[in-house]
C-alpha cells in the first residue's frame, strides 16, 4: 500500500504495511525517508528556529546532520546559498546551492561541461 501524499506523516497501519512489503531494513528506511517531503523538512527547520532559537545556519546544520550522518532525511533537500530558502534539488536550484530565486551566479555557458566546470559547485 502506497503512502497517501495529503497526510503528513505515515500511520502506525501504513508503516507495518510498509515494513511488510519492504522486509529488509534498508529498503524499509528508503521508502520512509522518500515519503518526507520539503514542506516537512521546511518545518521542521523552522521549528528549530523558533522553538529551539537556531539561527538559519545552525538549523541547517541538524538537517544536514539528519541527512548525511543519520541518514533519515532525503539528501536533496539544500539551503540557498544566499537567501536561505530550502528547496528540492532534484526539482529546482542549481548544483552549486542557489535556489530558483536567486539563480545561478556563474555564467556557466562559458565553462567547457557546463555546471561540472563551476567553481562554486563544493
Amino acid at each position: 500500500m502506497l503512502r497517501d501524499e495529503s497526510k503528513p506523516l505515515l500511520t502506525v497501519d501504513e508503516t507495518i504495511k510498509c515494513y511488510d512489503c519492504c522486509p529488509r531494513e534498508e529498503q524499509f528506511i528508503r521508502e520512509a525517508k522518500e515519503s518526507i517531503t520539503i514542506e516537512q523538512v521546511q518545518e521542521f527547520y523552522e521549528f528549530l528556529q523558533e522553538s529551539h532559537k537556531l539561527d538559519n545556519k545552525s538549523a541547517f546544520d541538524v538537517i544536514y546532520y539528519l541527512q548525511e550522518v543519520l541518514r533519515v532525511l532525503p539528501t536533496h533537500y539544500e539551503e540557498c546559498r544566499i537567501c536561505g530558502d530550502l528547496f528540492d534539488s532534484e526539482n529546482s536550484g542549481c548544483i552549486a546551492g542557489y535556489c530558483d530565486g536567486c539563480g545561478c551566479q556563474q555564467d556557466y555557458d562559458s565553462f567547457e561541461n557546463g555546471c561540472d566546470d563551476c567553481p562554486d559547485v563544493e
